[in-house]
């Protein structure tokens, strides 16, 4: 059975089948941590919470998943750029129904950056409704 465990395997195809996301940072777009060789600008993505917010006898589950998704680049205003575009990507849209997962108000709950490792990173945050 699939479950909203497999979250971000969706948000994965969205980012890396997005056509102006991919004239910028190519197929780099990975699940927690990037190479060290990895070459700027990437993006790296992870799950941080699933909440179970009601289940039915039946079985129906409705989850709210919690991820994130961190913009990695040398120069500081690429990054702003980029994370707009992942943010056009996702935000209030009702996401593919791709693995029998009902995923919608996919909305924007945090926003943060960073300068990490002569890096600068943006992070946002995520939550959506899962149906299953």
């Amino acid at each position: 059975m699939i479950t909203s465990i497999q979250v971000p395997k969706v948000v994965y195809n969205i980012l890396m089948n997005n056509d102006e996301l991919q004239q910028h940072i190519g197929k780099r777009i990975f699940p927690i941590i990037a190479d060290q060789t990895t070459t700027f600008p990437f993006i790296t993505f992870e799950r941080e919470n699933i909440t179970t917010d009601s289940q039915t006898k039946d079985y129906y589950r409705q989850d709210i998943v919690s991820f994130s998704i961190n913009v990695v680049t040398q120069r500081y205003l690429e990054g702003l750029e980029i994370a707009d575009m992942v943010r056009s990507c996702l935000e209030k849209k009702k996401l593919p129904n791709t693995y029998n997962l009902n995923i919608t108000n996919c909305k924007i709950y945090s926003v943060s950056e960073d300068y990490i490792d002569d890096a600068y990173v943006q992070r946002i945050s995520f939550e959506c409704t899962v149906d299953y």
